[in-house]
């Protein structure tokens, strides 16, 4: 699948799983920001994000989730963490996502794997797998999420585990590659860097 059939798939197709990213605005996301954005005072913001938290810790409890639900529930943790208040879970659905196989579910887990892990985090360890995975596919949008998760989370143990596939993309012929590995080359010097 080449990155513009992908655009066009992420603006006016449906993804396989029957929602029409153009008409479907995630409402329950779209509702939790909207509550979040009109409370007028903090303790009402609190309020908001802790009845949020408690029902999506309790879907995860509870488990059986389609993917669509998983990156619904992650997309909403995400814009509380990027709210600055901290999470305590959700990471391994963030991971779980990463091994999807329709691509917005992927997305919204390489993008959460980015944010809530750092190079010392307990969870990498699971990540390398599906990144290596990702980094040897065929498919451009794959290589590229793999890349922009190895070069933003990045670390000594990823470096030694993916720096072969990182490099053999680096060497690739891939056109379309080309503008993410030379921000991938600047972002993290390390074991990743190749001259």
């Amino acid at each position: 699948m080449s990155i513009k059939g992908s655009i066009y798939n992420w603006r006016g197709s449906k993804d396989g799983d029957g929602r029409d990213p153009a008409t479907n605005h995630y409402k329950g996301l779209v509702s939790f920001i909207a509550d979040i954005r009109s409370a007028r005072a903090r303790e009402l913001e609190e309020k908001r994000i802790n009845k949020e938290l408690a029902n999506i810790r309790q879907k995860f409890k509870e488990g059986k989730l389609s993917g669509y639900d998983k990156k619904k529930y992650v997309c909403k943790l995400l814009y509380i963490y990027i709210l600055g208040w901290n999470l305590d879970f959700g990471h391994l659905e963030a991971v779980n996502l990463i091994s999807a196989t329709k691509f917005s579910e992927k997305q919204i887990g390489y993008l959460a794997v980015t944010l809530f892990l750092h190079e010392e985090h307990d969870l990498l360890h699971l990540v390398v797998n599906s990144v290596r995975k990702d980094l040897v596919d065929h498919n451009e949008l794959n290589n590229c999420l793999a890349l922009h998760a190895v070069a933003n989370v990045g670390g000594r143990a990823m470096g030694e585990s993916l720096g072969g596939d990182v490099h053999r993309l680096l060497i690739s012929p891939c056109v379309s590659l080309l503008p993410v590995l030379d921000i991938c080359s600047k972002v993290r010097p390390g074991p990743l860097h190749h001259s």
